[in-house]
């Protein structure tokens, strides 16, 4: 699962869906294989915590915009960056950048 999230993590429509057909099932019997292997984490949690990782790299390690560190992580749109992240973190992306650049 993570291959595959890692393989298509701009790809906006990565999604539990996206992942059950690249793994040739049914999105019902992925959720019921991920609770056989009794995960704390849900698919789409996966997803969203690979790209806000992407994102936190970028933030700290390159001089990119926010909106381009919003499309190089896969996001779809500003809103659901900034919700995630301040979630995530606790704080914007500009505050983030500024108390962790190198």
């Amino acid at each position: 699962i993570f291959d595959i999230i890692n393989k298509n993590i701009k790809n906006k429509d990565l999604s539990v869906n996206f992942i059950a057909i690249k793994l040739n099932m049914s999105t019902r019997n992925l959720y019921r294989k991920m609770n056989e292997i009794d995960s704390e984490i849900s698919i789409a949690d996966m997803i969203r915590d690979s790209r806000l990782y992407i994102a936190e790299d970028l933030l700290v390690k390159s001089k990119l915009t926010i909106d381009e560190i919003i499309f190089k992580s896969g996001f779809a749109n500003r809103v659901s960056f900034f919700k995630a992240f301040a979630k995530k973190y606790g704080c914007t992306p500009k505050e983030y950048r500024e108390q962790n650049s190198l």
